[in-house]
């Protein structure tokens, strides 16, 4: 196909294969005790300081930063509060970590989304939007997202005659706490039908400095129930609509995703149909433009996707990885950076899972991933890349992880996490809840 080129001149030369560095490996004991498993969300910042989301074999989460742990489940709030469940987190461009938690106060179950340790949204704050009826409240937090001023919730809201769910925008320091709801469940969309649920699926919801936000959606009509994508007020896609380029119509399912770049760009990757369902090979588009589809040749290798994470940096470059095929690995723009074939995260070779988790920093130089070591028995991994090695800034030392080899960055902002290898846990946990009901009172400061 004919490849969009997003930027000319950034992109790494094929021969710069960058080694990426496993920060976690399942029976790395955290400074806590606690043994870790397998990352659940993660974020990095333009100075490569890091923050996951990661839990043990029984399912216990903690928040790891930079290799330390500054929130578990079972901690006790300044507020007497016990921290029952870490539910989500998300790091904003300028790096400031919002985390959203349920917790327990006297028996009262509550929930708020702290960044940096303060509950800047808690259940109960007042929120309204067209449509909405008054009095409504926050009832639920099921998902967050941040980028100053903003933060964004995706959750459920109540008032005195019922509930729904709701993608609700919190926007601090401008003298207005309120909430307001960007798309409410039930409310009719202009040409396409009502919308539905707002699922938890693989695309995550997002929210830029100036407010303009993503989610994924259902859209209902009479027998109907298709999936989508909004963004900043519009549908941009959604399950049998028409493709902007080529012939056909796009797929939503299955493994379809959106994202959204620093300047709004909107990223689509999914697969494209006839209108009899015949399939056709899976595409990214941005912006309407096609970027990438299945068959394309990345550093001579295939583009065959099972899965894509996407984003593209501040200064318009894409920055992506996908799972499936030789090429599976970490870009920028088309050029490889690092690739599972090429064995390159300290010595062996690691499979980037989508379901795992990426994401990049503002500027696209670092990289965090989820994957599996391609071995014998795969092992899930927490990863980092750098991808602009000869630019130092403030430079340190880097610390081994618990494979004992120090990373051979030559120009880094990250510490690796110390420690040794643990001991399994054992046990398991009730599954999570979707939804956190709302109760009194916040848990307080950290």
């Amino acid at each position: 196909s004919q490849l969009l080129v997003l930027a000319s001149g950034l992109a790494l030369p094929a021969a710069a294969q960058i080694p990426a560095h496993a920060l976690l490996r399942p029976g790395d004991v955290l400074p806590n005790g606690l043994v870790f498993e397998r990352p659940v969300d993660m974020g990095v910042s333009d100075l490569g300081v890091w923050s996951a989301l990661v839990e043990d074999p029984s399912g216990m989460r903690c928040v790891v930063r930079n290799g330390g742990v500054i929130l578990s489940e079972g901690d006790v709030l300044a507020t007497g509060a016990t921290l029952t469940e870490l539910i989500d987190i998300d790091v904003s461009p300028a790096g400031v970590l919002a985390i959203a938690i349920e917790f327990d106060q006297g028996g009262t179950i509550g929930a708020s989304v702290l960044v940096e340790g303060l509950p800047l949204v808690n259940l109960g704050a007042n929120v309204a939007g067209p449509g909405v009826p008054a009095g409504a409240e926050l009832q639920t937090i099921n998902e967050v997202a941040i980028a100053q001023p903003h933060v964004l919730v995706r959750g459920r809201i109540e008032w005195p005659a019922g509930s729904s769910a709701a993608l609700v925008r919190f926007a601090f320091g401008q003298g207005n706490t309120a909430g307001d709801v960007l798309v409410l469940e039930g409310e009719t969309t202009p040409v396409l039908g009502t919308y539905g649920s707002l699922p938890n699926g693989r695309s995550a919801i997002d929210v830029l400095p100036d407010g303009r936000a993503l989610t994924p959606i259902t859209i209902r009509n009479p027998g109907d129930t298709r999936d989508g994508f909004w963004f900043d007020g519009d549908v941009v896609q959604f399950d049998g609509g028409a493709l902007p380029v080529g012939v056909g119509i796009w797929a939503s399912s299955p493994n379809a995703d959106a994202f959204v770049g620093q300047g709004g760009e909107v990223v689509l990757s999914g697969h494209r149909t006839t209108a009899t369902g015949a399939p056709r090979p899976r595409a990214v588009y941005v912006d309407g433009d096609l970027y990438l589809e299945e068959g394309d040749i990345l550093g001579a290798r295939p583009f065959q996707p099972a899965g894509t994470a996407f984003t593209i940096d501040r200064t318009g470059r894409p920055v992506w990885a996908h799972d499936g095929g030789l090429a599976a690995g970490v870009y920028v723009d088309q050029e490889p950076v690092s690739t599972a074939s090429d064995g390159l995260v300290d010595g062996s070779g690691v499979q980037f899972v989508r379901t795992l988790g990426f994401t990049a920093s503002a500027s696209g130089r670092f990289v965090l991933f989820g994957g599996d070591e391609t071995l014998a028995t795969p092992e899930t991994l927490l990863c980092i890349v750098e991808t602009d090695l000869g630019v130092p800034f403030n430079a340190c030392p880097a610390v081994p992880n618990s494979t004992g080899s120090v990373g051979t960055l030559t120009a880094t902002g990250s510490s690796w996490v110390g420690g040794g290898p643990g001991k399994r846990g054992t046990g398991g946990r009730a599954p999570r809840k979707e939804g956190r009901e709302r109760g009194a009172g916040d848990p307080g400061g950290q």
